[in-house]
């Protein structure tokens, strides 16, 4: 369940604006996914399937292990796409 509360943001703070807080984790995550669709497409560059990973199993495997790689490649400042999203679309210091 959503509450609309960012994790680890206070709500006091202040010279910060919800909104502002908002379109920053949108544009981390939207980095997260772009990241993990990247890893996707280069599982798909490897034909066969060989050892632990054959079947549905080894594709449930993979695509946590994607989806893992992916948030701990885009933790932090991650490839710089999330936050150039985040210069280019935030309006609020302009």
């Amino acid at each position: 369940m959503q509450t609309g509360i960012i994790p680890g943001v206070s709500p006091m703070a202040p010279n910060t604006e919800p909104g502002t807080d908002r379109l920053k984790k949108a544009c981390m995550d939207f980095e997260s996914i772009f990241v993990n669709e990247m890893l996707k497409s280069a599982d798909r560059g490897f034909s066969g399937e060989q050892g632990l990973l054959k079947g549905n199993d080894g594709k449930i495997i993979k695509s946590m292990f994607n989806e893992t790689m992916a948030d701990s490649l885009t933790s932090g400042n991650g490839i710089g796409l999330g936050n150039l999203l985040f210069e280019k679309l935030n309006i609020s210091e302009k």
